[in-house]
């Protein structure tokens, strides 16, 4: 994975509610029709935020959109069709900053394909205040794993859980997770987004106080403690702590 970024109805609500939460910069940029607005904790690109859906674009509520880069994305979107995938958006240029595809794998979850020309993503990671995690939600983790390993080469772990799920890795470096949905989380495929901060507890009612709503309340897991929370525009996120440090290293490891 190597960005992500915010679709959302109302961009000046979401705007002030992630600078309030996370303390990020916002520097609009104009994207053709639209502005595209850039997000940075200490000056370096985290996240962004634009407004959607974009013209012959599904409509989807407000949502987190995870980033996967590959080499050449015309072979990728190819694979990714004779592997039961749907096109959402065929593959198309970015301005001059690279080219991207929408695909629903075969699972149904939407995940955004990116072939750096020369954007290559985030610039901060796995620090407080910036991204840190993907994790994909699906009733099918079996088809999940073979999706992705004929894809993209990433290998499957089974992880000790109350409930099935797996990591995903790509030689010594951890991409994610999968899991089976839980009570409460809805059985639709989705890819969920987490960030780091440093007390779960009190950014989740920093949210509550800037219009965000808590859909988990904040819990303990085996590596830290994580709580999934709405923006004011709907969409959610996940926040982690991580006490002894991020479970992936800056590098991926």
């Amino acid at each position: 994975f190597c960005w992500v970024d915010l679709e959302t109805t109302d961009v000046p609500t979401a705007k002030a509610f992630y600078a309030g939460l996370f303390g990020w910069e916002m520097e609009d940029l104009p994207s053709g029709e639209t502005t595209y607005t850039m997000c940075r904790l200490r000056g370096k690109d985290v996240a962004a935020i634009y407004p959607g859906p974009g013209p012959g674009r599904p409509q989807y509520p407000p949502h987190w959109n995870s980033y996967i880069a590959v080499t050449d994305l015309d072979f990728a979107t190819s694979q990714a069709k004779g592997l039961g995938a749907s096109m959402i958006a065929e593959p198309f240029d970015v301005m001059d900053t690279g080219r991207m595809a929408v695909i629903q794998d075969a699972t149904g979850a939407v995940v955004n394909l990116w072939e750096p020309k020369p954007f290559s993503g985030a610039r901060l990671v796995n620090e407080v205040g910036a991204w840190s995690w993907n994790e994909l939600v699906t009733p099918d983790i079996e088809g999940a794993k073979a999706f992705y390993a004929a894809l993209l080469g990433w290998d499957a772990a089974d992880v000790p859980a109350g409930f099935p799920r797996a990591s995903f890795t790509l030689g010594r470096f951890l991409i994610g997770g999968v899991h089976v949905p839980t009570k409460g989380e809805g059985e639709a495929s989705r890819w969920e987004v987490s960030f780091r901060v440093a007390d779960v507890d009190a950014i989740a009612e920093l949210a509550r106080d800037l219009g965000g709503q808590i859909q988990f309340p904040p819990m303990d897991i085996p590596v830290g403690r994580f709580s999934v929370i709405r923006d004011p525009t709907g969409a959610a996120l996940t926040i982690t702590a991580f006490p002894a440090g991020p479970v992936r290293g800056v590098d991926g490891s």
